[in-house]
């Protein structure tokens, strides 16, 4: 079974020294990752669930399916947030 860790260490004043790594590398895949404009941006949400539920459905394995459909999950809901906070 493959996991997915996500774990950040944060140093004295508080900045992020080690951010989770397969998530950084999805949202600075197509552009570069802002906190502000990025936690705004429906589309760029949904399409990180798309492609989550892409992945998962070449994956063999059902516990690594769940897995990142739960990951697809997760970002539909921030699209909704996003959604939310610009209304």
């Amino acid at each position: 079974m493959n996991t997915i860790s996500i774990r950040s260490s944060f140093d004295a004043d508080g900045t992020s020294i080690h951010a989770p790594s397969l998530m950084m590398q999805s949202l600075t895949a197509s552009r570069r990752f802002t906190l502000s404009t990025t936690l705004h941006d429906a589309e760029y949400w949904l399409k990180r669930a798309k492609e989550a539920r892409a992945q998962a459905e070449q994956m063999p394995s059902a516990e690594d399916k769940r897995l990142l459909l739960d990951i697809a999950g997760a970002y539909e809901r921030l699209a909704e947030l996003a959604v939310d906070n610009k209304s």
